[in-house]
């Protein structure tokens, strides 16, 4: 019995701590749990992608926001989806280069390092952390999907 109750006490123990990684993860939350967690939203943001070039190891994506991008303003980006790095091809390393044309007429260029994964028919889902010439870190996470030609998703404060 007391084998019994000491296995059932674990396993509700690690059911919990997997459920509250899983709420307070910026990776499985949904706003406004991730403003909690990385820090406030900054901005949605609208991407549409105006060029393509798929190369052997790398698809590479220019992009302009729609609109303003909160405190950036409009945003150019380039970015490079290297090849999956699992064997099933449903996730790879994501890395960009944007410029902000922000509304006070200053420049601010960012690096940005992540991560995508498939989400079925031509979407991909990508988590990012980014590096401004401010010195700011950012986290973002948005969908990119091909038939539409977009990339939609939301960036937060990390500092």
């Amino acid at each position: 019995m007391k084998n019994a109750l000491s296995s059932t006490i674990r396993s509700a123990m690690g059911t919990s701590i997997l459920l509250f990684c899983f709420s307070a993860s910026p990776v499985f939350a949904e706003s406004p749990g991730v403003a909690g967690v990385v820090g406030s939203k900054i901005a949605d943001f609208s991407f549409k992608v105006s060029s393509v070039t798929y190369l052997d190891d790398r698809n590479v994506l220019n992009m302009q926001s729609t609109a303003d991008v909160g405190r950036f303003g409009t945003v150019g980006v380039t970015a490079t989806f290297m090849k999956p790095i699992d064997a099933q091809g449903t996730t790879g390393q994501y890395m960009a280069n944007a410029t902000a044309f922000r509304p006070d007429g200053v420049l601010m260029n960012a690096k940005i390092q992540g991560a995508w994964k498939a989400l079925g028919k031509h979407r991909w889902q990508v988590k990012t952390i980014g590096v401004n010439t401010e010195g700011k870190s950012t986290f973002s996470v948005g969908v990119v999907e091909l038939a539409t030609m977009s990339f939609n998703g939301s960036v937060y404060n990390l500092d």
